[in-house]
């Protein structure tokens, strides 16, 4: 004769195979996205309709974006030092670079100086 198992350890089972099958469905969740996704990216749906199509299965929205890398030169001029060192320093320091439109987000800025040369007393 076989005694039934406690109840805690059917307890145990049944939130270990709960857990278990909620991983598998945020699995599964993940590849039917990427999917909608690859869809979009491959021209065979619009991007309306593969929000449409994540929305109605509860998913998170695409939202398309690009990346990429911009060169922007600026003229500096720094008073208050006669040390060029310094002078580099502190334009370095001194420039920030912010975007005021919400869809553009900036990363990463590289402050490279590339030349300082002593400046006419008229440009500063």
């Amino acid at each position: 004769m076989t005694l039934p198992a406690h109840p805690s350890i059917r307890i145990n089972q049944l939130e270990t195979a709960l857990a278990q099958v909620r991983t598998d469905f945020e699995v599964f969740q993940d590849k039917v996205r990427d999917r909608i996704i690859e869809a979009y990216r491959n021209g065979d749906i619009c991007l309306d309709g593969a929000n449409d199509g994540l929305r109605d299965l509860g998913l998170p929205t695409y939202v398309a974006g690009w990346k990429g890398t911009m060169t922007l030169t600026v003229e500096v001029y720094v008073t208050g030092t006669d040390c060029p060192d310094t002078a580099r320093q502190w334009a370095r320091d001194g420039l920030e670079l912010a975007s005021q439109d919400d869809d553009v987000r900036i990363d990463h800025i590289d402050r490279d100086v590339d030349e300082f040369t002593e400046a006419d007393e008229g440009d500063v």
